[in-house]
Order: structure tokens, then C-alpha cells, then sequence
């Protein structure tokens, strides 16, 4: 049976968005034609991966949802992602990126980019996950109102909104751009390293090393994290590549799972 239009759709926002986010961090840092330094800012490109990620959560949403009204409406939020992104990466093309005011344009865009992520982060992170975000976003505002240590500035909602989107602190500002320009990389960096084979002749040698003892499981975590982290420099990376052979080690000799899980993410960081 040949799949509908908005199936064919939806798989083609998920194939093209997915290789954006991949692709794009690669390109911005070799910047191969000077295309970056020349014609693109930072905010541009943390637009476009924040943008990228969105477009193929919901795309993917849609792929799997059961219900032609639910397709539809994951489709319309990839959609709305992508004008988002499309209307920061304008925004800051401008000659008024340099006066980030609360229009109502930029309210309008920064909204709906805050509902979009809010909405993601409920889909792929579960309600835990969404309440967290929002009662810091929450916290952020109400804190003005606040006495003692958890004083805060004033400032009126719109100005909050717009700086949760544009501001250092926001969706464009640090963590995301750590993810895009460090994390993504060596992640991507640490599945081709283990597709070529490379982590089994790691694991062998963190094997070998530790395989007498007490704890032998344990200690094979450590150097391997060890190792990697000569390679990749990233404690993400280091995980997704010790990690999974690590922690199935650990836990079939009796150390528990959120156990296992701690030691590699401690491992790992330490690795890097």
C-alpha cells in the first residue's frame, strides 16, 4: 500500500531535518567556503539546529501517530517550528539584531518557539521532564516578587519572553550551543569510531587490564571511559560508546541498574 501524502510528507521534514542537525555542526566548524564566518551569525546557526530538532521531533510524532487528526497536528507544529527558525534567522540577518526589544513580532515568535520546546520536551522528555522546565521558567518571572536570596530584578512579561528566546540564557543561548558545537560532533564522532570497530579494541584492552580483582566490571568502566575520553573529549560521547557495553557488564554481576548508570556518567565525565 502506498503511503499517504502527509506520510510521504512527514518522512521527508524527518529526512531532512534529521541531516540538517548532523550535518550542519560539521559545516560550521570546517566552514569549507568561508560561508559561516562571511554570511552567517551564531544566533543563526543555534536558530537553525534549535529549529532542525524540532522539525524532526514532531515529523517523526507524525510518522508514528495512529490517527489522521494527530498526524496533521504534529505536522502543523514542524511546521511552526520552521517558521520560528526561519524568523530568528531573519531577525538576526537584520540590521536591528543588535536591538533585541520586545515587538510584537519577536513576542509573538518567541512564544511560540517557548510552546514548541515546552510541547517537545512533553512528547520526547515525559511529564516530569516538562514540569521542571516549566516551574524554572516559572520561577524565573515569579522571583521578582520574591524577598531574600531569591530577589530578583524586575521585569515586565514581554521583556521576560523575548530574552527566553534571544536572551544569553534562553533556548539560543549557552546550552544549546554547547550541544550543537561540541556534543553533537563527538557524538556523532563516537558512533562512526564504534561502527569502524574501534571501541572493541578499546573494550579488549579495558578488559584485559581489569579482568582480575574485585570489581573487575567496575574498573573496566573506568579505563574504558578513560579512553575514550582521550579520543572524544566529550562525557555524552564517552556513554553512548563505553556506556554500552559498561553498564550491561556491571549489571550482570549484581550492581544495580541506577547504580551502573551513575558510575559510567561519573566515569565518563571524568573521561573526558
Amino acid at each position: 500500500m502506498m503511503p499517504s501524502a502527509p506520510a510521504r510528507i512527514c518522512g521527508a521534514l524527518a529526512a531532512v531535518s534529521g541531516a540538517t542537525a548532523v550535518l550542519l555542526p560539521f559545516l560550521y566548524a570546517l566552514d569549507p567556503f568561508r560561508i559561516s564566518s562571511a554570511w552567517i551569525v551564531d544566533e543563526q546557526f543555534l536558530a537553525a539546529m534549535l529549529g532542525a530538532a524540532l522539525v524532526f521531533g514532531f515529523a517523526r510524532r507524525a510518522q508514528r501517530a495512529a490517527g489522521r487528526t494527530a498526524r496533521l497536528a504534529f505536522l502543523l507544529l514542524a511546521v511552526l517550528a520552521a517558521g520560528a527558525a526561519a524568523a530568528i534567522t531573519r531577525h538576526y540577518g537584520s540590521e536591528s539584531m543588535l536591538f533585541v526589544q520586545a515587538t510584537p513580532l519577536l513576542i509573538a515568535v518567541s512564544g511560540t518557539l517557548l510552546a514548541l520546546c515546552l510541547v517537545a520536551t512533553r512528547f520526547h522528555g515525559g511529564w516530569q521532564m516538562l514540569l521542571m522546565v516549566l516551574g524554572f521558567f516559572i520561577f524565573g518571572y515569579v522571583a521578582q516578587f520574591l524577598d531574600g536570596m531569591f530577589a530578583a530584578a524586575q521585569v515586565q512579561f514581554d521583556r521576560y519572553l523575548v530574552y527566553m528566546t534571544f536572551g544569553g540564557d534562553g533556548l539560543l543561548g549557552r546550552a544549546i550551543d554547547i550541544i550543537s558545537r561540541t556534543v553533537t560532533i563527538f557524538v556523532v564522532f563516537g558512533i562512526a569510531y564504534e561502527i569502524s570497530g574501534g571501541s572493541d579494541t578499546i573494550a579488549a584492552l579495558a578488559l584485559k587490564a581489569a579482568r582480575i580483582g574485585r570489581g573487575s566490571a567496575i574498573k573496566v568502566t573506568v579505563l574504558a571511559s578513560g579512553l575514550f575520553g582521550t579520543i572524544s573529549g566529550s562525557a555524552t560521547s564517552n556513554v553512548l560508546t563505553s556506556g554500552a557495553f559498561s553498564i550491561p557488564g556491571m549489571r550482570r554481576v549484581g550492581v544495580p541498574p541506577a547504580t551502573a548508570g551513575g558510575i559510567e556518567a561519573v566515569a565518563s565525565t571524568c573521561g573526558q
